[in-house]
């Protein structure tokens, strides 16, 4: 003879009210609000809401059997659901299934998470992203569907989908002999500093509607949202006849501790970065010297100092700089200030394109816009390369004139000596101190000394100390 089974009425009445008001609130914010229209390339949110209203259809249902017919009735649906469900594409697991597949394709998509739950991360980069918001919170300026919709967000924000999924096959357990194993979503390690950091905080603190405004509109009063606010640094890449930035989601930085003997350089960068940073027009920098004297290396300590101030770099190949009038437009309308980065910068001698460089960096009608400044890395002052030419002649004075007047366009020349033998051994102490390795520093010294003579390096330098230090 079986055991019958006892249920707690009142516990199960709840479950279901209690989930049943929940998703309807949701939902019906959600399509009153239009937020399909607003966001309608958004698969995870699509499908999130496709979700949650086969939830509530489904629940609807059942709770209408169990009060019509009973208890009895309401086991044998849910064990006819069950087989349902793990046979139909479009059941509740399948939509299940889907909505978590879309939100890992964004999550590895997006490469920048902004909370440690997958949804609430997703949901946030939305928020924060002016493309897609801030044309629908212009035109509510005079309503109040504006403070509405952040409601409806920080509402659908707190809901976990999985938790609601689970819950309703807990109720469907009444009547199962087992549950199909839930997808998991794995947490997420966010690694914010500065506007991005203070914004997300806010909005994952349960906030009210007000709050959550107030705090966007200190987020966008300093921020362009987007992937400038998420990102600090990012590469020009052609695309036909044009260029897109691409983020660069971790970016090989410097620190200034980690750099020697070029202090005079790196305060006169600093003081140049933070009249920028102060709104004011900044000097184009031009860093030339010898290799591995530390150039490269002072614009990426720049970037990490003064990232959270809301700079940031963008790298442009000096094979592309015939782009810079519309990466000047593309980056003015921008709230950070921006560090436009050219590596080894140099032209040949009969090459146009430093005359199309001289043009956009003063002068012409495509003026630098106040937010950027331009920092080059050269190998030698003059940046083009040709063979010394007789200046008593007046048209080779006036070519040697003109190539000497690219480099003039930059405000701020600072030149990065190679060290000598006393620079490169005080330099060899402070690598020395920074690593700590077992052997005593004069017998490293002149191991470093057999190290380059064996690999080649006639003129050592930071670099080779570098990788002389990474070897051991």
């Amino acid at each position: 003879m079986g055991v019958k089974t006892r249920f707690d009425f009142a516990a199960l009445e709840e479950s279901f009210t209690k989930l049943i008001e929940e998703l309807g609130e949701s939902l019906d914010a959600c399509h009153q609000l239009g937020f399909t229209e607003i966001f309608p390339r958004q698969e995870p949110l699509r499908q999130a809401l496709g979700l949650q209203k086969k939830l509530e259809e489904d629940l609807l249902l059942q709770w209408k059997i169990y009060q019509d017919q009973g208890m009895e009735a309401l086991q044998s649906h849910q064990n006819r659901w069950l087989f349902a469900s793990l046979r139909n594409e479009n059941s509740l697991w399948g939509l299940w299934a889907r909505w978590t597949q879309a939100l890992a394709q964004a999550q590895a998509d997006s490469e920048q998470w902004l909370a440690e739950n997958p949804w609430q991360s997703y949901l946030l980069g939305l928020l924060i992203d002016p493309e897609l918001v801030s044309p629908w919170r212009r035109a509510t300026a005079q309503s109040q569907a504006w403070e509405q919709l952040l409601s409806a967000w920080l509402k659908l924000m707190g809901q976990d989908l999985s938790h609601q999924a689970l819950s309703f096959l807990n109720l469907i357990e009444l009547g199962a002999k087992r549950r199909p194993d839930p997808l998991a979503l794995e947490p997420l390690t966010p690694q914010l500093k500065g506007a991005i950091a203070e914004v997300t905080q806010a909005l994952l603190a349960n906030p009210s509607a007000e709050q959550a405004a107030r705090a966007l509109d200190r987020f966008w009063a300093q921020s362009s949202g987007g992937p400038w606010s998420q990102y600090l640094a990012f590469a020009c890449i052609e695309r036909g006849a044009g260029f897109y930035f691409k983020p660069i989601s971790q970016p090989k930085l410097a620190r200034f501790e980690q750099l020697f003997g070029i202090e005079e350089q790196i305060q006169a960068l600093q003081e140049n970065t933070e009249v920028l940073l102060r709104g004011r027009k900044a000097q184009n920098c031009l860093l030339w010297g010898g290799r591995g004297t530390g150039k490269s290396s002072s614009v990426l300590a720049l970037l990490r100092h003064y990232a959270d101030q809301g700079l940031r770099l963008v790298e442009l190949p000096a094979a592309r700089l015939s782009h810079l009038p519309e990466l000047f437009s593309r980056l003015a309308p921008l709230k950070e200030k921006f560090i436009l980065y050219v590596d080894e910068l140099g032209f040949e001698a009969e090459q146009e394109g430093f005359k199309a460089l001289k043009v956009f960096l003063e002068g012409g009608l495509c003026p630098r816009p106040d937010n950027l400044i331009l920092i080059a890395t050269a190998n030698r002052k003059s940046l083009v390369f040709q063979e010394p030419l007789d200046e008593r002649y007046p048209q080779n004075r006036q070519r040697v004139n003109e190539e000497r007047a690219l480099d003039d366009r930059f405000g701020l020349k600072l030149f990065y000596p190679p060290p000598k033998y006393e620079a490169l051994r005080a330099l060899f102490t402070f690598f020395y101190k920074k690593n700590r390795p077992a052997p005593a520093e004069a017998a490293l010294w002149l191991e470093f000394n057999r190290f380059c003579l064996a690999n080649g390096h006639d003129e050592p330098n930071g670099r080779s100390l570098e990788q002389f230090f990474a070897s051991l």
